[in-house]
């Protein structure tokens, strides 16, 4: 068996030769110092990794915080609704909607677009120009709010106020 091992190489003498002439070999005095491109690598999957994990965690909140989240249409909510009052531009009552008996409820498309338009104009002006929160208007309550000494102005929009109910 010892016949199929071949014998050193004349490189691997020349080096065995080194060694025994200077001790040590010269790999071995210095310690040697990963390349910088392994460093970078290391650096960039360990930042991807990071990304991933907070992207992850995010998600996992959002789903947690979703389930737990009400029915947007609350059919139950409807059934076990209050009276409203309907009253004048002097505040002299016009009527009174008592509880489900004289409320119905209709899809989106069975109210007038002028209807939409008319709650739009009163509720929130910039509906069209905001994604769901008017900054300006947020500061233009805060100000007036101050300037007056108490809460006098409101400043949520139609999004705000639907997920204020909602919840």
């Amino acid at each position: 068996m010892s016949e199929d091992i071949p014998d050193d190489t004349p490189e691997q003498r020349a080096k065995a030769r080194a060694t025994a002439r200077e001790g040590v070999p010269k790999a071995a005095s210095k310690p040697s110092k990963p390349p910088r491109i392994v460093r970078w690598r290391v650096a960039l999957v360990m930042l991807g990794l990071a990304i991933i994990a907070v992207i992850s965690v995010a998600f996992g909140t959002l789903t947690a915080v979703s389930s737990d989240l009400p029915q947007l249409e609350s059919r139950e909510e409807y059934k076990h609704s209050a009276n409203s009052a309907l009253v004048d531009v002097k505040g002299k009552p016009l009527g009174v909607l008592v509880g489900p008996k004289n409320r119905y409820l209709v899809p989106a498309a069975g109210i007038s677009p002028a209807m939409k338009h008319a709650v739009i104009a009163i509720e929130d002006r910039r509906f069209y120009e905001n994604a769901g929160i008017d900054l300006r208007g947020m500061g233009r309550a805060l100000w007036t709010d101050i300037t007056s000494g108490g809460a006098v102005q409101g400043a949520s929009t139609i999004t705000q106020q639907f997920v204020k109910n909602a919840l």
